[in-house]
């Protein structure tokens, strides 16, 4: 991964992750794939700086080991937005440690714009892929440099 850089997708789905390869492929840009959270968290602790990372794609929903949050944040996480939001959680934690993330993320769900996490998404200014959207995913490839 040296002086390559890559758009890391985290997506737990096998069609999604199939789709949003491609099209980040053939937009000539070259991707890490994962559909767990400790992998993420290998990729981003093995490039210093986030060099190597271009952009990130993080699905709100992504699987995630039972004892890889604080019954703390699990408490909060399910009274706050709802049962499986580990991307989100795992992003919010990414972000107090890398704060250059948030240049870089995209936000992936196919749920609709008035749940929680959507509203904290927006007020950070993070970037929101609603994928159940024809062509919301292929317009964020088209404008990435």
């Amino acid at each position: 991964m040296n002086n390559l850089s890559y758009i890391l997708v985290i997506e737990d789905n096998p069609n999604v992750q199939y789709t949003m390869t491609r099209r980040i492929e053939e937009a000539g840009h070259r991707v890490l794939c994962t559909d767990d959270i400790l992998t993420a968290d290998s990729y981003l602790e093995n490039n210093p700086g986030l060099g190597a990372i271009k952009y990130i794609f993080v699905d709100l929903s992504i699987p995630c080991p039972d004892d890889y949050f604080s019954e703390d944040e699990k408490t909060f996480a399910f009274s706050t937005y709802g049962l499986n939001n580990n991307g989100w959680l795992w992003l919010k934690r990414k972000l107090s440690k890398y704060q250059e993330i948030q240049e870089k993320v995209f936000v992936c769900s196919a749920r609709k714009e008035y749940y929680h996490e959507y509203e904290e998404i927006k007020k950070m200014g993070i970037p929101y892929i609603n994928k159940g959207e024809p062509d919301a995913f292929e317009r964020v490839i088209e404008n990435l440099k």
